[in-house]
């Protein structure tokens, strides 16, 4: 029998075991770093409940064998010992059975293992989650039936609970692995997107530039310059729906149908008409894109226009009047059959064209206004604009408040 305590020694004891509980309970809810918790769990039921040993094991990856992760009071048993699950000791008969043994005599119990020579009583929890044995907790006390019925009620419901942080660490983990690969996965797609943005085009008599800013690691605007025959320069401005992986794939996708498109013909119209076709054709239901497609003669400054849902380029004279370049027209690539029109404009010395996404009049500040139009506007109108001054007044006016969506800009400018 368990040794007699006087009435207030016991009561405290039991008090200091209930309040050991109360805490567990609480940490395995709040503490992630199972390996921490583990080792506070075998410490504080040594102390509190007078055990010599304390030891929690966890079963490997072979499902054969049971691995110490953390140990109190042991000189022979320490992290990483294993032992034979069904073959030994008490902790791998409880592990097989997945029954808690009680041997309030160790020596007279035939499934005891000898670790520790000062111990006379020991008992095991097995540490189920989802009806599954993952470990054991091991107790061991240096006095016969050193476990009174109360104190092993207990100690059930600590095993209980190191099974729930075990699970909660388990998810915890997962979650953590996943997140992580989400993250290299996102920015293995940044990389990309990033690469698949151009340089600035050197075109004699013009200054070309486009700048993307992300609302997100992978985000769904584009811009290209292709270089096409006779002088002639293709620019592009797009707009993938939605964010993530996908986006990419679709941003992708997207660029090389505008390519392939653009080599085979020089008319805007007929380049989105391909690439919407072939977007119906091949690309999955509820996907589509905005784009602005135009072609520049870089020889006399004419410009022609197609667009497929996407805001209108904006054209600054060098007297500081505009003019919105409007088409009749064009729903966005993907989405169903459409015609699309052009609209044309020449630039003259100092004129400047843009194309832009709505993510840059939709930018806010930080008491709510948008960056808007007239702004937009203003900038343009400023001396020599361009797509990489025009961000950089964006990021400075949202300083403190936010991006609603990708911002990008394709400034090109007759010098």
């Amino acid at each position: 029998m368990a040794a007699h305590r006087a009435p207030t020694e016991y009561l405290e004891q039991r008090v200091r075991q209930l309040l050991l509980l109360q805490e567990v309970v609480k940490k395995v809810n709040s503490i992630l770093d199972l390996e921490t918790l583990l080792d506070e769990i075998v410490g504080g039921v040594a102390e509190t409940f007078g055990c010599t040993h304390t030891a929690i094991g966890l079963i490997d990856d072979s499902g054969n064998e049971l691995e110490v992760i953390a140990a109190r009071g042991f000189f022979e048993v320490r992290k990483g010992i294993r032992f034979k699950i069904g073959v030994e000791g008490m902790v791998g008969h409880v592990c097989a059975t997945g029954t808690m043994r009680y041997a309030p005599d160790v020596r007279q119990d035939p499934y005891y293992l000898p670790t520790e020579s000062s111990t006379l009583s020991e008992v095991d929890f097995p540490l189920i989650s989802r009806g599954k044995v993952i470990g054991v907790f091991d107790a061991q006390s240096p006095s016969l039936n050193g476990f009174s019925p109360e104190q092993i009620e207990l100690l059930s419901a600590l095993a209980d609970n190191i099974a729930i942080a075990m699970e909660n660490a388990r998810l915890f983990r997962q979650e953590r692995l996943e997140k992580e690969r989400a993250l290299r996965e996102q920015e293995e797609a940044r990389h990309i997107q990033r690469a698949l943005l151009p340089g600035c085009p050197a075109v004699s008599g013009y200054a070309i530039d486009g700048v993307c800013l992300e609302l997100s690691a992978v985000g769904g605007d584009w811009f290209d310059y292709i270089d096409l025959p006779d002088g002639r320069w293709g620019l592009v401005l797009g707009d993938v729906c939605g964010k993530g992986m996908a986006a990419a794939l679709l941003m992708a996708a997207a660029r090389s149908l505008l390519r392939r498109a653009a080599a085979a013909s020089n008319s805007p119209s007929e380049v989105l008409t391909r690439v919407n076709e072939a977007m119906l054709r091949d690309m999955p239901e509820g996907r589509f894109v905005t784009m602005v497609y135009l072609v520049l003669d870089a020889n006399d400054g004419m410009v022609t226009v197609a667009n497929a849902g996407h805001p209108a380029p904006l054209l600054v004279d060098h007297h500081a009047t505009h003019e919105v370049l409007e088409t009749a027209e064009g729903y966005p690539l993907g989405l169903m059959p459409s015609r699309y029109s052009e609209a044309n404009a020449r630039l003259q010395r100092g004129d400047r064209l843009l194309i832009y996404s709505d993510g840059l009049v939709e930018a806010t500040s930080p008491n709510g206004e948008e960056y808007g139009a007239s702004r937009l506007l203003d900038h343009m109108r400023m001396r020599d604009p361009s797509a990489t001054s025009l961000l950089a007044d964006v990021q400075s006016f949202v300083h403190g408040g936010s991006l609603q969506d990708d911002a990008t800009a394709l400034v090109a400018r007759r010098t």
